[in-house]
């Protein structure tokens, strides 16, 4: 009679709690800012588009943790450089997010990502296979699984779709280019900051796992130099019309 009593009493409680652990795992909205004050904040870089045996080559390609030298802002970033010998290389770098951050697995969120990048190139100069500000296009994106530069005929290419240089791809959107805003004139080449952004839907991996990545694609055959800071993310649960 006593074990019947306890097997009541837990029954009962399992009940009175099934709501308080349902609600404790609903998908709450996330919002990351990574300023780089003190460190990359695990952010990796990557290269793609080019031989295997670039390094002796001159792609002269670098990820690097750096002071960022914008006049006056006393920022550190991330910095990519390369030396583009293939009129198609791309540069980028990624972060994984995941239930760590407050994700939640297999939830669709409208995300919002925003980023500033500093650039030296004055619009509207000439270069070899196209402008070194006009024809390096910026895209960036958010993904289910992680990119990576993986072989493929001889050459390192990303494992998901950036698209080609001015076109964007099914994971990764064109949000500008590499020129500095308008009216600077081209003996100018210190650096300046711009701003990019943009919105898209995405869904978690059965981890509860994205990607943030962020990349320039170059049809400039000749070096850029990019700085990323100030990268904001922000992640609201899309909840389906039957379960609001």
């Amino acid at each position: 009679m006593m074990k019947l009593r306890y097997l009541v009493i837990l029954t009962c409680l399992t009940l009175l709690f099934l709501p308080m652990l349902a609600c404790s795992q609903e998908p709450q909205a996330v919002a990351i800012n990574f300023t780089f004050d003190e460190n990359a904040e695990s952010w990796v870089g990557g290269f793609a588009d080019l031989p295997l045996d670039f390094e002796q080559q001159g792609y002269d390609v670098n990820f690097a943790y750096a002071e960022i030298p914008v006049e006056g802002s006393e920022s550190n970033g991330l910095f990519l450089t390369g030396n583009n010998h293939s009129d198609d290389l791309f540069m980028y770098i990624t972060r994984q997010l995941s239930p760590d951050d407050g994700l939640n697995a297999n939830t669709r969120y409208n995300v919002t990502l925003s980023f500033n990048m500093a650039t030296e190139v004055p619009p509207g100069m000439m270069g070899i296979g196209g402008s070194p500000g006009e024809s390096v296009y910026i895209k960036a994106g958010v993904v289910n699984q992680e990119p990576m530069s993986v072989e493929q005929s001889g050459s390192y290419v990303l494992n998901i779709d950036k698209g080609a240089q001015s076109q964007g791809g099914n994971d990764m959107i064109v949000v500008g280019d590499a020129a500095k805003g308008e009216g600077v004139g081209q003996d100018d080449f210190s650096f300046q900051y711009k701003k990019f952004s943009l919105s898209l839907d995405v869904t978690t991996s059965k981890e509860g796992r994205l990607w943030i990545i962020i990349g320039a694609d170059s049809g400039f055959e000749g070096i850029s130099n990019l700085y990323f800071d100030n990268i904001d993310i922000s992640l609201k649960p899309i909840i389906p019309s039957d379960e609001r």
